[in-house]
């Protein structure tokens, strides 16, 4: 049985993402990107309002 072309395609792309970091750097670099911001972040806009 062979594989269709997209799950030859979807394989490698998974491939490249884990050598590129994965999950585990999006996550450190995402962490980072919001510790650094200034404006800091709110986790609904319903709490960003001013009361």
């Amino acid at each position: 049985m062979q594989d269709l072309p997209l799950e030859k395609y979807l394989r490698e792309a998974r491939t490249l993402a884990l050598m590129a970091g994965g999950i585990d750097l999006a996550r450190d670099l995402a962490g980072a990107a919001v510790a650094d911001s200034a404006d800091g972040f709110a986790l609904s806009p319903i709490l960003a309002e001013e009361p």
